[in-house]
């Protein structure tokens, strides 16, 4: 197992004025682990997913995928997200030129460890490639 956490955030919170919506967040989630948010509508999923990406600014706090510093590397952090669910809102994201998005399969597909996370409405999960 690789000591680098898949995601991991400190202290996140963002503010829309005066309303705290997501106030002091923090978390680890170990590569090739999982887990999910759930909650009411306009709880704050989504809003904490897109300050995980670094797709919304966080009024403060920290995150980091693969190790890879977000907001700040946004794009090289984006490169390792793979998206799903209903009503995902975040951009089109990069797959390697010549290869297809998503997991090998079938015969011969070799065995390796995932190098993405997957964002999607209801969690982030790592993924293959």
């Amino acid at each position: 197992m690789h000591d680098t956490p898949a995601l991991q955030a400190s202290g996140l919170t963002k503010r829309f004025g005066g309303r705290t919506v997501i106030d002091n967040v923090s978390l680890a989630i170990p590569q090739g682990g999982a887990f999910g948010l759930a909650g009411p509508e306009g709880a704050g999923k989504t809003t904490l997913i897109r300050l995980l990406l670094g797709l919304t600014p966080a009024s403060s706090g920290s995150s980091r995928v693969l190790g890879i510093s977000v907001p700040a590397q946004r794009g090289l952090a984006l490169g390792k997200v793979g998206v799903h669910g209903r009503g995902a809102s975040l951009p089109p994201l990069p797959h390697r030129a010549g290869k297809p998005p998503g997991p090998r399969r079938g015969p011969g597909a070799r065995s390796r460890p995932p190098d993405r996370v997957v964002a999607g409405a209801g969690g982030l999960a790592r993924a293959g490639r």
